[in-house]
This record gives structure tokens, sequence and C-alpha cells, in this order.
């Protein structure tokens, strides 16, 4: 049985002509969790550059259900049900995101009603284009996005995907090293298997959005030389633990990389399925952040063995409604001194363990600069 729903598809393209050919998708995800009496709730993740990109999340945005032969059966065009800013986290080096980092989530979500099948179906969702400044890979703004996941057959017909526990990170600072937790959960409490995979192409400059996406098997990105999936953004190079998700590495060059995650699922030794995420991720150059010129601001500063951290502030700064706000390496707020007004500021240490701090300084509302600290 094949049905479809349409909402406005050609009003659409004539109320928004100039978004068909807009640069702004940074990935995406689809995951199900499995209602009972073959129903099923789909859950799917757009992510947009909402500084770089102009074309708004799709909305109705089509997607398609295939069977184990690549046949057609089933199109959905859903509503978009919420937009969210993401905040820029984890960051390795700078406690706050330049203002040029910016990144939304759109959800989408919908129930579907799925008869077992033999060999099971495949979802999918198709978008041209993607952001024309990505670093990693060719022609990006020619290249769009397929979301894709599987639902096994008659045998695990009663499954639920992997679900993603955090949201992707956003920025890294060059030749800093970081690890992220890029872990799943399993409502089936199947066995979960992380790799580093590449991303899928979907959508083209002649049809940005394709009604109904085009069937599978979909090609995959193209990664610009010299990088590729065993060198996603140069420097040490990103691995992630098969068992834990753990992502990690160092990137050596400023830039945004695309990239993709994959958890394989598995139960009493059976292959069910594949979920993909599919991100975008800037790494910024610390170069050029006021971390020097702040010296001659705050002339010096103590810490170690006390229950205080003292900032001295040159005397040759007028100080106007000052304020002090200190991260720790994740990006986390953990104080804030604020409406200063003397030379000499007194910041109570509280729980704050032994490590290195990020803080910047502000003054009269404007940044003066950010510089870290080391606490003994």
């Amino acid at each position: 049985m094949k049905t479809k729903i349409l909402f406005f598809n050609l009003l659409i393209i004539l109320l928004f002509p100039c978004y068909s050919f807009s640069s702004h998708l940074a990935g995406g995800e689809i995951s199900y969790i499995y209602l009972g009496n073959n129903q099923y709730q789909i859950n799917v993740k757009m992510y947009r550059d909402c500084y770089n990109g102009i074309a708004p999340f799709d909305d109705p945005a089509v997607f398609a259900v295939f069977n184990h032969s690549n046949q057609l059966v089933f199109e959905n065009a859903v509503i978009l049900i919420s937009v969210d800013t993401i905040t820029n986290s984890p960051f390795n080096c700078l406690p706050i995101a330049p203002s040029s980092i910016c990144y939304q989530l759109g959800t989408y979500q919908f129930n579907l009603i799925l008869p077992p099948v033999v060999g099971g179906y495949q979802l999918a969702y198709q978008r041209c284009c993607r952001l024309s400044s990505l670093t990693n890979i060719i022609s990006p703004d020619r290249t769009g996005i397929t979301l894709y996941a599987t639902i096994p057959d008659s045998v695990y017909i009663e499954n639920s995907s992997p679900v993603f526990n955090n949201l992707p990170f956003t920025l890294l600072c060059e030749n800093v090293p970081f690890t992220f937790d890029n872990s799943a959960t399993d409502a089936d409490v199947d066995s979960l298997v992380y790799s580093l995979c590449t991303p899928l192409n979907g959508g083209s400059m002649s049809v940005p959005a394709p009604d109904p996406p085009s069937n599978p098997p979909y090609d995959s990105i193209s990664w610009l030389p010299p990088y590729s999936l065993s060198n996603l953004m140069g420097g040490s190079p990103f691995t992630i633990n098969q068992q834990t998700g753990l992502l990690s590495g160092t990137p050596n060059s400023a830039g945004v990389f695309n990239y993709g995650v994959c958890v394989s699922e598995y139960r009493n030794g059976i292959y069910l399925g594949n979920t993909m995420r599919d991100f975008q991720v800037t790494v910024f150059s610390i170069i050029g952040i006021q971390e020097n010129s702040i010296e001659k601001f705050i002339t010096s500063y103590t810490g170690n063995n006390s229950n205080n951290i003292i900032f001295k502030i040159s005397p040759d700064l007028y100080i106007n409604d000052a304020e002090i706000i200190i991260y720790n390496m994740l990006g986390k707020e953990v104080g804030c001194t604020k409406n200063i007004n003397e030379n000499e500021i007194i910041f109570e240490r509280k729980s704050m363990a032994v490590g290195i701090y990020s803080f910047r300084f502000f003054n009269k509302g404007m940044l003066v600069g950010t510089s870290k600290i080391i606490l003994n």
C-alpha cells in the first residue's frame, strides 16, 4: 500500500524561491520508537547554520519509507514542531563562542503504521545544500544531505533505534585536544557499536528538496584531499571508542568540517540496523582573541592556597560596572562577580577545585579580554 500526504509544496516553492539554492544545512539524524501494534514514532532532528545560512527549515519536510527492495511505500509531509538554538558546547579553549558561531535545531515528529515485512524498511529525508565554506568536502554548496535510518525485518520488527544522548558539539579550537561523549541509549538494551562514517549526499541544485526523496541506495559525500574518513580535520586523527562512543582528537587547522558518527545495533549477535548523525563543526583559531591585551589591565591575581581569588586591575583603567566571569575547561560558568567599581576584586573560590580555568573581563559592558587561571 502506498499513501501520500502533501501539504502545499507548490505554494512553498512559489513563496520562497530564493531558498531553493541557499546553503544552510549543518546535518541531522533520524531515530524511532516502537509504540506497539506495528506503530512507530519517528523523531527527526535537523541542524542549520543560523549565522551563514539564509533558508529556514523546511516546513513541511517530506519524508519517505522504502522497502528492502528500495521501492517507495509511504511518503509524508511533516510540519516543523519546534526550533531551538543550540548552546555552543563544549568549549575546550574558549569560554564563550564567537558571535559568528550559531546553530539551530529543528524537530519533526510523526507516527507510522508499518506491518512486518521481510527485509524491513528504510527511512529517508533529503535536502540540498550544505554550507559553502565547508573545508573538507568537494563542492559543499552543491552537496546535499540524506538523513537515513533502517527498521529491521519481521523477525525483529518490534525494535526502537538508538538515540544520541547529547546534542553535537559545535566548536573546537585549533591545536587543542578534545574529548566528547557521542554515546547513545537503546530502549531495547541492544548492543551498540560506534564508528566514524561518511555522511550521505542527497538533493541537488536543480531539485533541492526531492518530493519524494530518491530511492536508496544513496551516494556518500566526497572528501576533499587530503581529508578523508581517517583524516577528518587534520592534526591528530579523530578516533571513536567502539564501545563507549567517546570521540577524541586534535584538529590542527581552522575551518568548518563535516563528519559522521554511526551507531550499529545488534541483538543476540544479529545486526539490526544503523543510525547516523551527520554534522559539521567549526574549528576556531584562538589567534586574535584578546588574551594578550588583557595583561596590561589585569596586572596580577592570587588564588593558590587561599579561599579567595584576588584580581588586581591596573590603576590606568577607569573601572565602571566591571564584571569577571570564570569558566571551567568545558565552558561551564563556575563563578561571576558583577558591578565592580574598584581596582582590586576579591572573588570567593568556594568549591573551585585545583585545575585550569578561563575568565572573561568586561568593563562598561564591553569585553576587555580573556585569559586563563591555574589554581593549585
